[in-house]
């Protein structure tokens, strides 16, 4: 499956439903920390801080931080409760952030590039 179901999204043109995920960077073009990017991760930050974490284990959050959506953030780019955090075992997390990074790579997502 496409990460943010982009196929459904671009079949049935469902706005909100199979909706795209859109790719920002963690740091602008110049080498300063992305805001956007900084304050996704803030908030899941916050957001994990309240819930139990067990030894070997790392925060998880989908949209993910890396994404504009990213914190629950909508169209208009307020933050929503449309998003999840929970805590996973670190070599699935740290698994998962390698997958995400080779598919961007491989398939050369950009910023604000749809996924």
């Amino acid at each position: 499956m496409i990460p943010g179901n982009y196929l459904e999204y671009i079949v049935n043109g469902d706005e909100g439903k199979g909706a795209p995920l859109h790719r920002i960077w963690d740091e602008n073009q110049d080498g300063t920390p992305n805001p956007l990017y900084s304050a996704n991760v803030s908030a899941k930050d916050r957001a994990c801080a309240l819930l139990h974490r067990p030894t070997g284990y790392q925060c998880d959050e989908y949209p993910f931080a890396s994404s504009y959506e990213g914190a629950g953030r909508n169209a208009s780019g307020t933050l929503t409760a449309n998003v999840s955090y929970k805590y996973v075992p670190q070599p699935h997390n740290g698994s998962a952030g390698t997958s995400l990074r080779w598919f961007w790579q491989k398939y050369r997502l950009l910023e604000k590039d749809p996924f």
